[in-house]
């Protein structure tokens, strides 16, 4: 008979830990072995019971993720640490996997898909919801398209990200308008992007925008 995988919880949302054993309470060689509701006391309650999976919200009270995965990490123990979290923005995203998880999944997939990644990170193996998954490929995308903007495309992008209008970006480009429109359509399409607001928070993302 297989070994239960030693599973842990941290989140510090009653009904969200609630939610996670009930879709857990059916599921054989599965077992809880303790729940956190802030990072401090998931720091103490890993380092006491040293479970095979820890099932880690992003946003706790106490230290910061990156903290936190990392005292995990410097056990004596391979935690593996599944993100459970329901944030999908590509800048969170990337920087928990930079952090060196085995998982990212989105709250509102627990149901389906918990089991599922819990067993697969049990065997070596990463997993990511697969709305994390669209997440991670377009912003991919988007980062490679930006290599291949032209130099003054990339001019134009910089200056929508400082707020700079239109009318202003072609006066400091010494273009016209109807240019500076060109441009800022040609962006669109070549990031994948529908709105001047959507512009602007992808180049914050890139480190555009900021004063020097």
């Amino acid at each position: 008979m297989p070994k239960d995988l030693r599973v842990m919880l941290a989140d510090d949302h009653p009904l969200m830990l609630k939610g996670i054993r009930a879709a857990l309470v059916s599921e054989e060689n599965i077992e809880i072995v303790a729940e956190a509701n802030d990072g401090v006391t998931m720091q103490d309650l890993c380092r006491q019971h040293l479970p095979d999976i820890l099932i880690m919200d992003i946003n706790m009270p106490g230290p910061g993720f990156q903290e936190r995965i990392a005292y995990v990490q410097g056990l004596e123990a391979n935690i593996k640490v599944l993100i459970l979290s329901a944030f999908n923005d590509p800048v969170y995203v990337q920087a928990v996997i930079k952090a060196g998880v085995e998982g990212y999944i989105l709250k509102d997939e627990v149901s389906e898909t918990l089991a599922v990644a819990i067993r697969t990170i049990a065997k070596g193996s990463r997993y990511f919801g697969q709305k994390i998954i669209k997440v991670l490929a377009d912003f991919d995308y988007k980062a490679d398209a930006f290599i291949h903007l032209t130099s003054r495309e990339k001019e134009v992008l910089a200056m929508v990200a400082k707020g700079l209008n239109n009318k202003a970006i072609a006066e400091e480009l010494a273009i016209s308008d109807q240019t500076v429109r060109n441009y800022v359509s040609t962006l669109y399409d070549k990031l994948g992007i529908s709105s001047r607001v959507e512009l602007v928070l992808w180049s914050k993302r890139h480190g555009l925008g900021k004063e020097s």
